[in-house]
């Protein structure tokens, strides 16, 4: 069984799923990071990625993915961004790409991460709003009126 409740799990899953091999991921990697002047993954480095948050994780001399290695990852294995960095948060992200709505897939997947947070935002103010004093609410118009 998987273990989707880690980064490293979702990113092996991931592959697993996508039926491309570690080495596979390697030279793909590489054919982007090294002629942007980084530095080449070796397929020992991915295979630590792959054990990120599990209980065989290298705790000392690990190499971290660098920021463009997660964008170059995620097509070929089909998911996106939010799942490979938070799982599902039961069922509220979407793993696959091809589920995202066809027209501005990227923007979706990040407007939809965006929504929750608004949404959350909205729940905690009114909770706050409903039981405060006028005094209280007039700070709270004041502290929001100051943020630019």
């Amino acid at each position: 069984m998987p273990d989707l409740m880690t980064f490293g799990g979702r990113l092996r899953d991931a592959r697993k799923e996508a039926k491309v091999s570690a080495a596979w991921m390697v030279e793909h990697l590489n054919k982007h990071l090294v002629p942007a002047g980084l530095a080449r993954v070796h397929i020992n480095t991915y295979y630590s990625w792959e054990k990120i948050g599990t209980p065989g994780e290298l705790k000392s001399g690990k190499r971290y993915p660098h920021p463009m290695a997660y964008k170059i990852m995620l097509d070929p294995l089909g998911i996106t961004g939010y799942w490979l960095w938070y799982g599902d948060m039961g069922g509220r992200v979407i793993r696959r790409r091809k589920d995202l709505p066809q027209e501005h897939r990227i923007a979706d997947e990040q407007i939809g991460s965006i929504r929750e947070i608004e949404e959350e935002l909205y729940r905690e103010f009114k909770r706050v709003a409903a039981s405060a004093t006028n005094a209280q609410k007039a700070a709270i118009l004041n502290l929001l009126r100051a943020i630019r």
